[in-house]
C-alpha cells in the first residue's frame, strides 16, 4: 500500500513538473496537449496552489494581500513543487522565498511570520504522541550519557528578531478589525532576539515564549545531545523545574 502511494505521488509531481516546465504530455494514442491546454492546466494547478497556501499562511496573506500571494505563490512552484498528493504538505519553503526578495528589505519581519505560520501548520497537522510515562523512570540510571531526551510530535523552536507572535496574534481577527495602530507600535519596536517553541498540546497547535538559556537548551536536545552533555553544557540550567514545565505542556515524548 505504501508503495502504491509513493508511486502516486511519484507520479503527480512528474505531471505538475511537466506542466509547469510546458512540457506536453503524451501518453499512447493520446494527441499532444494543445499551448491552450496547457495554460489551463497550469491556471487550475496555480489557483490549487494559491489556495493551499492560503490555508496554510493565512497570516501571511493579511500582511501581503491576494495578488502579493499569489505572484509569491508562481515563484514557489519553480522551486518547490509538491511530493505527495496532499498540497498542505507543500510550501514550506514560502520563508526562504520572501528573503530573497525585495520584500526583505522593506519588510524583514515578514519572513519570519511565515516561517512561524508554517511551523504552527506542521504542529496542527502533526499525529499526537503522548508521554512515556514509564521512561522517566531512567532518569535513575547512573550514567546518564547514555539518556536522550526526545520532544513531542511537531515541536520546533525558532529565533526571530520581531515581535512575530504578537503580530500573528493581531493578524487571527479579521482584516477590517485588525488594530493598525498595535501592528505600527510592535512593528516600530527596535530588533531585539525572541524565542518561541511551537508545539501541539492537547490537539492544537501552541506557542510558547522562552528565554535565551531555553533556547539553546531546547537547541541542543533536538540536537541529539545526551542529558550529560547538555547538564555539562548548561551547569545553571533547572533542569528539574523545566522538566516539570516540559511535562505539563506536552513537550517530551520520551527518554531512551
Amino acid at each position: 500500500m505504501r508503495a502504491d502511494q509513493d508511486a502516486l505521488s511519484n507520479r503527480q509531481a512528474s505531471l505538475i513538473k511537466m506542466i509547469f516546465a510546458g512540457v506536453t504530455v503524451k501518453p499512447e494514442r493520446a494527441e499532444p496537449v494543445a499551448d491552450k491546454g496547457l495554460q489551463i492546466y497550469q491556471n487550475n494547478l496555480l489557483m490549487t496552489a494559491a489556495r493551499a497556501l492560503s490555508l496554510s499562511y493565512p497570516v501571511t496573506e493579511k500582511m501581503l494581500g491576494e495578488e502579493t500571494m499569489r505572484l509569491l505563490c508562481r515563484h514557489l512552484l519553480s522551486r518547490e513543487l509538491p511530493s505527495s498528493g496532499d498540497w498542505a504538505d507543500w510550501g514550506g519553503q514560502l520563508s526562504d522565498l520572501i528573503r530573497t526578495t525585495s520584500l526583505q528589505d522593506g519588510h524583514p519581519y515578514l519572513a519570519d511570520i511565515a516561517e512561524l505560520e508554517w511551523l504552527i501548520h506542521r504542529a496542527a497537522r502533526a499525529a499526537p504522541t503522548e508521554l512515556d510515562i514509564a521512561s522517566l523512570s531512567r532518569l535513575a540510571d547512573e550514567n546518564l550519557s547514555d539518556l536522550r531526551l526526545y520532544s513531542g510530535s511537531g515541536l520546533n523552536i525558532i529565533r526571530s528578531l520581531y515581535p512575530t507572535a504578537e503580530l500573528w496574534q493581531i493578524h487571527q481577527q479579521d482584516v477590517t478589525d485588525i488594530d493598525t495602530e498595535e501592528v505600527g507600535r510592535l512593528l516600530s519596536q527596535p530588533p531585539r532576539a525572541r524565542y518561541l517553541l511551537i508545539c501541539q498540546k492537547d490537539h492544537l497547535p501552541c506557542i510558547t515564549h522562552l528565554t535565551e538559556e531555553e533556547y539553546l537548551w531546547m537547541a541542543a536536545l533536538q540536537a541529539g545531545q545526551d542529558l550529560a552533555s547538555l547538564l555539562e553544557q548548561f551547569p545553571a540550567f533547572d533542569f528539574s523545574q523545566w522538566l516539570t514545565r516540559a511535562i505539563e505542556q506536552q513537550w517530551l515524548h520520551k527518554l531512551t
